[in-house]
């Protein structure tokens, strides 16, 4: 009964110990009760470290062994009072104490005991989580070659390049500096994004930012196809029919003779050519050069035609080809550089490298086959039939 009562009397005694901060610690031995204090977490609290189960393991032992049981601190805890501080600062975070604090509650539960750890001793979190950085850091990807200038590898660059918006280019790469494209940046999008632009366009004809104007300039060079071929086709009906020459076809064709070209042509030479109804003739007593005459008859007899019934499907199709060319040339003049827009050469360089990344290309037109000229006919002779010798009447 006494023994009971010792019992419980020694439970409560280490229950009223640890609720009050822990300063003395109750170890029990076998051969009976011994109460001991240990020295305050060596240097500063590093054998608080570990599970916080450095009270219970301490229980059992005798109070010789209480320097021993101290020092190891619980299920990995710090060794010696020389390590406490540090590995206790290493552990910060993962329920090791403050290194250096004997309260307060930092990382402890309810400020009495320490957080529980998952690890199974008081280094299993801190190298768990280097082995993970370790393991998840990043891995350099080597670089590709630099391209050189003299390289003459371009079908490399371009399978280098894969679907890329350089596998568009000529040379995979651009002339004209992105600071200079300005919006016309976008051009090197995917070519379903391209494709999506036009289609926006070609549904409200409206000119908006970047998505607007590229729709517009594709869309504008896609329909010169059908105008530019019916054109090409009726010039060179007239061309075979020797309705026009294939010099006046050429003129025509490529937009250089007009009505207004023509008059300014006859305008240049004065008074030394007239024209009168169509035909062109020196003014007496002018000296003209036959050449430049021979030209300007074969545009007037063009224009000629043109202006007539005959030539009426072939002036249709002119202005059809005249209406599509203006929405092309209007799309061109928005492809301007940014900073520098009325340097020529530069907007000249910078149009050629927009369309190359939206892979518009130059309608080519076959060249204008004259006409073939009528051969005269050969008068055949006929043939006088020879006598054979032997087959007369008088013969026979």
């Amino acid at each position: 009964m006494k023994r009971t009562v010792r019992s419980a009397l020694v439970a409560t005694t280490l229950s009223f110990a640890l609720a009050t901060g822990g300063a003395a610690i109750v170890t029990l031995s076998t051969a009976g009760l011994a109460i001991a204090k240990s020295d305050k977490a060596n240097s500063g609290g590093g054998n608080r470290g570990g599970n916080g189960n450095g009270g219970n393991q301490r229980a059992g032992k005798s109070g010789g062994d209480a320097a021993q049981t101290g020092t190891r601190g619980g299920q990995g805890g710090q060794k010696g009072s020389s390590q406490g501080g540090t590995r206790s600062s290493e552990n910060r975070g993962n329920g090791g104490g403050n290194g250096g604090g004997s309260g307060g509650g930092n990382g402890k539960l309810f400020g009495f005991l320490p957080a529980h750890q998952s690890g199974g001793n008081g280094h299993g979190a801190t190298k768990s989580a280097t082995r993970t950085s370790v393991q998840s850091a990043p891995k350099s990807a080597p670089r590709p070659t630099p391209r050189t200038d003299d390289s003459d590898e371009d079908v490399d660059d371009l399978a280098r390049y894969g679907n890329s918006w350089k596998s568009r280019l000529d040379d995979g790469r651009l002339d004209t500096h992105p600071r200079e494209l300005g919006m016309w940046n976008s051009a090197r999008r995917s070519p379903q994004a391209i494709a999506n632009m036009v289609a926006k366009y070609d549904a409200s004809r409206e000119v908006t930012g970047a998505g607007g104007a590229i729709g517009f300039l594709v869309w504008s060079h896609q329909q010169m196809a059908e105008p530019t071929t019916a054109y090409f086709d009726g010039l060179q009906q007239a061309v075979t029919d020797e309705r026009i020459t294939v010099g006046a076809a050429e003129r025509l064709l490529d937009g250089s003779l007009t009505e207004d070209s023509f008059q300014d042509a006859v305008d240049a030479l004065g008074e030394d050519v007239e024209v009168v109804d169509g035909v062109v003739t020196c003014a007496e007593g002018a000296v003209c050069d036959p050449e430049v005459l021979a030209a300007l008859q074969e545009d007037a007899d063009a224009l000629a035609f043109l202006a007539s019934e005959d030539g009426a499907d072939l002036a249709g199709a002119r202005d059809a080809y005249a209406e599509a060319d203006a929405d092309r040339l209007a799309a061109e003049a928005l492809v301007q550089p940014k900073f520098t827009p009325g340097d020529p050469d530069l907007q000249a360089q910078m149009l050629a490298d927009v369309k190359d990344l939206l892979d518009i290309e130059a309608i080519e037109t076959p060249e204008f086959v004259p006409p073939v000229p009528d051969e005269p006919e050969v008068p055949v002779e006929e043939e006088e039939e020879e006598e054979i010798p032997g087959n007369t009447e008088e013969d026979a």
